[in-house]
């Protein structure tokens, strides 16, 4: 166990989907600066929730499994719609992983509420990716990045600006 993981993780707010972020991602990342070394940073630093170029494990898993996820979905959209299948998918090596829950994702009553389902699960793969490992150690700090994302994207959501865009473009003619 590294204790600067140990007492860095230790020191931060815990975090809980759905739920408000307890801290800024700013905040995290200069607190992580000041208590891990210029490598570790940048691992840290380069954990997204967005296609990250990092060829960590942990982050390759990651980029892997949410490629997969968005492939998936993407097709099921599709088929949905009658729409021909797109060849813009991104390679993902882990074929034999079952994403059948993405219909209740396309069949979520709402926008708002697919997107829940899909961070949902995205939260609760971060969660077991965490639990194959250590938990106070680097591994844990750049999931907590990554969790700390989903929920200031979710901070971000409002619904009435959502409804403004929704007639502006229900409104164009």
């Amino acid at each position: 166990m590294r204790l600067d993981c140990y007492y860095l993780l230790a020191s931060l707010p815990s975090l809980k989907f759905p739920g408000k972020p307890p801290v800024a991602s700013e905040e995290f990342l200069a607190t992580c600066r000041t208590q891990l070394g210029d490598a570790d940073y940048a691992l840290v630093d380069s954990a997204t929730l967005e296609l990250c170029a990092s060829e960590h494990p942990v982050l390759t898993r990651w980029r892997d499994w949410d490629a997969g996820v968005r492939n998936s979905l993407a097709a099921l959209r599709a088929r949905k719609l009658s729409w021909p299948a797109r060849d813009s998918h991104r390679a993902v090596p882990m074929a034999n992983t079952s994403y059948a829950w993405l219909t209740g994702v396309v069949e979520a009553p709402t926008p708002l509420e697919g997107e829940r389902l899909l961070d949902k699960a995205r939260w609760r793969f971060l969660h077991d990716l965490q639990a194959g490992q250590a938990g106070f150690d680097l591994i844990g700090v750049v999931i907590y990045r990554l969790q700390l994302q989903l929920l200031e994207r979710w901070a971000r959501f409002d619904v009435e600006r959502g409804r403004e865009v929704l007639a502006g473009i229900m409104n164009r003619e």
